[in-house]
């Protein structure tokens, strides 16, 4: 296992050379999550003391005696009584008696009944294994459906696995939570409950702004009017694009009694020696006597001056 960081040797001030900044910080970040991952790696690989304990730590065999000695972690000896120091010519099989028989240096024979090694009543079911036997004596077993369980797994396994799952924890939290937010900003509720006045997405969300704009926009909010106190109560798009329709409205009709006017004056006017520039507000201007007629866009009224 390698070493995940390297120490940075912090400065106090006035010195710049270890500055508390992103980078600084993010190793340290980066370095206690990797050493929390390894903690519980080691923790979900780590062997208990009973188990390390009854483990073998050596074999030693007596080829005087043929005694097979095992020792054991926790200095526990077993020692195991065989007659293989007295095989000294050949083996051979019994195939009616199912018997192994050994031809000893003596002369004798030693005759080791196999025949109740492998029976049929000797296989159980496990809660993990099924085990089968075929009528020419083949014994098979197989793994039960979804028996496997986490002390069948290897130590590596599991601690990849725990890993996993606590991972998986975290990122289910940080959905939630994101979840959450998502739905503050959105419609300004957590979990459907109002966010508190000064958190994050109270009159700050999207239905929020959405409603604002609907009531510049129209004066009404999911289409029930604004209250009088209301900024936006006549004080919209709409209220005012009908007040442009007014205007204009009304300017049209002011347009049209003045060209009405315009043209009685220029029946009253006919014969005399008059020049029209359509340019200056309509004006009508007699050359001999200097009269100037024009006509007040505002009051619709004609009116003369005379120019000398």
């Amino acid at each position: 296992m390698q070493k995940v960081f390297q120490r940075i040797n912090w400065q106090n001030y006035p010195s710049e050379e270890t500055p508390l900044n992103e980078g600084n910080l993010n190793r340290m970040d980066y370095a206690l999550n990797e050493i929390d991952d390894r903690v519980i790696a080691l923790d979900t690989e780590k062997a208990d003391s009973a188990t390390v304990d009854n483990l073998v730590k050596s074999i030693a065999v007596d080829d005087e005696t043929g005694e097979i000695t095992i020792t054991k972690e926790n200095g526990s000896q077993t020692v195991i009584q065989t007659t293989l120091n007295k095989i000294a010519i050949n083996f051979d099989y019994d195939y009616d008696t199912q018997q192994l028989i050994l031809t000893l240096n003596d002369g004798t024979e030693a005759r080791i009944d196999l025949s109740t090694l492998i029976q049929n009543n000797e296989f159980g079911d496990t809660q993990t294994i099924q085990l089968s036997v075929s009528q020419n004596g083949i014994v098979t077993g197989e793994i039960i459906l979804h028996s496997i369980g986490d002390e069948h797994l290897r130590t590596d396994y599991l601690a990849d696995i725990r890993l996993a799952e606590a991972h998986a924890d975290a990122s289910q939290q940080a959905a939630e939570r994101f979840s959450f937010d998502s739905e503050a900003w959105a419609k300004g509720t957590r979990a459907a409950e109002p966010v508190e006045e000064g958190a994050d997405g109270y009159n700050d969300n999207s239905k929020y702004y959405k409603d604002r704009a609907e009531a510049w926009a129209v004066g009404q909010t999911n289409r029930t009017p604004v209250p009088e106190g209301d900024e936006c109560y006549e004080n919209n798009s709409k209220h005012y694009s009908e007040v442009a329709a007014q205007i204009r409205d009304a300017t049209s009709a002011i347009r049209d009694n003045a060209a009405d006017l315009l043209q009685a004056a220029v029946d009253r006017l006919t014969g005399l020696n008059l020049m029209v520039n359509y340019s200056d507000g309509c004006l009508y201007y007699d050359i001999n006597s200097g009269i100037r007629l024009s006509i007040n866009y505002q009051t619709g009224d004609l009116e003369y001056e005379i120019i000398t």
